[in-house]
């Protein structure tokens, strides 16, 4: 999928962004954590990734959830397109997580397309 332009709120966005969902979507890396990690509970830890953009394919925001037994926790605000890191504070939970980098275009409010990421599993070692 390939975003064109950024649209707003709209029944008339929703129609136009429908036009432009062809081809690539930007395509994001994860860099940090790179799996295998262990963090402990309050430990800041800044999160790091890179985004490729084929054919200059653009995405309106940016949010980064972790996934720990099957429960998904946003962990950042929307964040902007040019964001390339997040200083994440770990929070007080046990177990192996992983993190997935969401990007996206809010189009209309029951809408939104979206790009995934995954990272490698990496270890909390809290409670």
């Amino acid at each position: 999928m390939k975003f064109k332009v950024c649209l707003g709120s709209s029944i008339l966005a929703f129609f136009l962004a429908c036009s432009c969902f062809a081809g690539n979507l930007p395509k994001p890396n994860l860099i940090y954590p790179h799996g295998g990690e262990s963090f402990t509970p309050g430990q800041t830890v800044k999160l790091k990734w890179n985004i490729s953009s084929p054919n200059n394919a653009h995405f309106c925001e940016q949010e980064i959830y972790m996934i720990v037994d099957k429960i998904s926790y946003r962990i950042t605000p929307e964040l902007g397109a040019r964001a390339r890191s997040y200083d994440w504070i770990v929070p007080n939970i046990s177990g192996t997580a992983v993190l997935e980098l969401h990007l996206g275009c809010d189009v209309i409010n029951i809408f939104e397309a979206k790009n995934v990421e995954s990272s490698r599993a990496f270890t909390i070692l809290g409670k």
